[in-house]
């Protein structure tokens, strides 16, 4: 069993990592996703019908399961009428 220490070191080390990094984005699409349908009051289905992206898709990008294509998040975003801008730190 892994102490306290080397979990903290494994966090560590994970969140210097490409998935680390991954999973940050995808986390945080599926938060604006989720207050985009907040928003608007829409169940998923609306949000399906509005941007023609699958029921199944859609719910593996707001469980943080599944990367999508720029083109694919932009069908999304144009539909709950949200603008992004990345910002470069």
């Amino acid at each position: 069993m892994a102490t306290v220490a080397q979990i903290h070191k494994m966090l560590a080390d994970f969140q210097k990592t490409l998935d680390c990094r991954a999973l940050d984005l995808r986390l945080s699409f599926a938060d604006i996703v989720m207050g985009g349908l907040d928003r608007n009051n829409w169940e998923l289905s609306e949000l399906v019908e509005r941007s023609g992206v699958t029921e199944r898709m859609l719910s593996r990008i707001i469980n943080a399961d599944q990367n999508c294509t720029f083109h694919t998040a932009a069908r999304i975003l144009y539909a709950l009428e949200i603008e992004v801008e990345f910002v470069v730190k």
